[in-house]
């Protein structure tokens, strides 16, 4: 068996651009990111490799645990 990656993906735009310029906490970003549906969190992404059948119900809530 290989691995997969779980990522998180945040599209770059003029909010995000102008929210990281100011030095803007994560979770303002993040929150930003989330408003323009261009954003997949880390947690999401391991539910769709789950429903890809790349990884296990097992396996996502190891990592799950290991993200909080």
């Amino acid at each position: 068996k290989g691995r997969a990656a779980v990522h998180e993906i945040i599209m770059m735009n003029s909010e995000i651009r102008q929210l990281v310029m100011r030095n803007a906490s994560a979770q303002e970003i993040k929150k930003a990111a989330e408003k323009t549906q261009q954003f997949t969190d880390l947690k999401q992404n391991l539910m769709d490799i789950v429903a890809e059948g790349r990884t296990t119900i097992r396996q996502m809530i190891k990592i799950s645990n290991f993200l909080d």
